[in-house]
């Protein structure tokens, strides 16, 4: 008898539950890239490169969650986005020049659509996960207008091949967004998170309620890195009109 996740865990569980998978994966990683024979391959290396890289795709969370419908509606010849059975994989590489600033620790190289059984022959720990996640997250935005389903996207590292999952929600465009993509070359949808991570630009809310994200960098301090928005004199001397938003 098949076990219905949907039943017997919480989102927050299977959520973790899930992610622990891809953790085990990436530590798996970490270890067989550190016996690699090089001088940066070492554990402690690969070990900020996957910290790195969590904190790069949090920088860009945003950005990615609205080039998503850009990446379902122009598959080319490969027909419509099935919400159910693919995933969105985005390739990445890691900058030894990043200087340690995570919103530019990885270039984004390249995307492609893969079938999940695929996904699952190249990754054995993403068996299932589709159908797990689906299955109790499903019903939660049913209810909500124009939902088409979630797009499970896998930003994986090359060298080092660690794998990272997000499931996001996708729904139907309202005619302007309809009209603006008509309008729009989406033969490059990944040409906006390109230009954010080559450049470190990153969007956030300035604080809980603003109604829209504002284009800001992250500032070292002491330890770690903080957003900063960008100021008005900033944005105009990169040739904005003053307003950066996404």
């Amino acid at each position: 008898m098949r076990t219905s996740y949907a039943a017997n865990y919480p989102a927050s569980c299977l959520f973790c539950r899930l992610s622990c998978l891809d953790m085990v994966h990436n530590r798996d990683r970490v270890r067989a890239v550190s016996s690699y024979p090089s001088a940066s391959s070492t554990s402690s290396a690969a070990e900020t490169r996957l910290q790195l890289l969590e904190n790069f795709l949090d920088a860009h969370t945003r950005i990615t969650q609205q080039l998503i419908p850009l990446a379902t509606r122009h598959r080319g010849e490969g027909g419509p986005f099935n919400h159910s059975n693919e995933y969105v994989v985005i390739k990445l590489a890691y900058r030894n020049d990043c200087g340690g600033n995570p919103s530019q620790a990885y270039r984004v190289d390249s995307a492609e659509f893969w079938p999940a059984a695929a996904a699952c022959e190249r990754y054995p720990h993403l068996h299932g996960r589709i159908e797990q996640w689906d299955a109790l997250k499903s019903g939660e935005y049913r209810s909500r207008r124009c939902f088409l389903g979630f797009v499970h996207v896998l930003w994986v590292t090359r060298d080092d091949d660690f794998v990272v999952w997000q499931a996001l929600p996708d729904f139907e465009m309202s005619p302007r967004q309809v009209n603006a993509l008509r309008q729009a070359d989406g033969s490059d949808w990944l040409a906006p998170l390109r230009w954010a991570a080559e450049n470190g630009f990153v969007y956030r809310h300035p604080r809980p309620g603003f109604p829209f994200p504002l284009m800001g960098y992250l500032k070292k301090k002491g330890a770690g890195w903080q957003w900063q928005p960008f100021s008005h004199a900033q944005l105009v001397a990169m040739g904005s009109d003053g307003v950066a938003l996404l």
